[in-house]
């Protein structure tokens, strides 16, 4: 894409709400909150938040690419936590 044209200026984001058991959402937040200052950059970032008893997982860039690039990074630690949580939750049964 060439510097200059409309879609390199396009602000762009996306919003992930996760709705679970009071104590699992707890535990995503406690474990993703760490990691949201390594999916910053200078073309994006991300934001966990809780509302409610949901877990917000936001991304913003500034085109779709970098969005795609903080998108990707929210999801795996996602996944990496849900599934030690799991685990953990198994395990402790």
């Amino acid at each position: 894409m060439k510097k200059g044209t409309i879609a390199d200026s396009w602000l762009c984001n996306v919003k992930i709400s996760l709705e679970s058991d009071k104590d699992i959402v707890d535990m995503l937040y406690r474990s993703l909150k760490p990691l949201e200052k390594e999916l910053r950059f200078h073309r994006g970032r991300s934001k966990i938040i809780i509302e409610d008893s949901s877990l917000i997982l936001e991304g913003d860039a500034k085109d779709l690419t970098s969005l795609r690039s903080v998108l990707n990074g929210l999801l795996k630690c996602l996944y990496l936590s849900y599934m030690v949580i799991a685990e953990d939750l198994r395990v402790n049964k």
